[in-house]
């Protein structure tokens, strides 16, 4: 009889945890992503949304999936020859990547806070698209107050 009341016990812990976790997750993404998509059409209903601007440019949020604490904020060129994607970190701060289309070949290359790559073996390549990267931080930047 008492081995049994501990099991329930044990059970009942699990389900009350596993509530707050989703509880907690979901104030975090709804504080931390809200935000960002204000003022964008709905692409996914609580999952993604767009917004393109007058000269082209793309502007994507897309929200954490269920129990993920990764989503991301995108800026496309108009002419998709590059975009930079942002990582908002949990807290405050961001990660940023970037993909680049050359030659009908696309690269995703990490990039440092600096928008210099991290593995350096794409030095050559994102300099080459240093001016188009920058403005494209400087868009996202506008647009989100990063």
């Amino acid at each position: 009889m008492k081995k049994k009341l501990n099991v329930k016990r044990i059970a009942v812990m699990c389900v009350i945890l596993f509530a707050g976790y989703n509880l907690l997750w979901a104030g975090w993404r709804f504080c931390r992503y809200h935000p960002y998509g204000k003022g964008m059409k709905v692409f996914r209903k609580h999952m993604s949304y767009v917004y393109t601007d007058q000269d082209g440019y793309l502007y994507n949020v897309k929200q954490p999936d269920y129990l993920i604490y990764s989503g991301n904020l995108c800026v496309a060129a108009p002419d998709e020859s590059c975009a930079l994607l942002i990582w908002p970190n949990i807290v405050k701060g961001y990660r940023y990547g970037a993909q680049v289309n050359k030659n009908n070949i696309t690269y995703s290359i990490m990039l440092e806070n600096d928008l210099n790559p991290r593995d350096m073996q794409y030095s050559d390549l994102i300099s080459e698209y240093s001016d188009r990267i920058q403005e494209l931080k400087n868009k996202a930047a506008k647009q989100w107050n990063i």
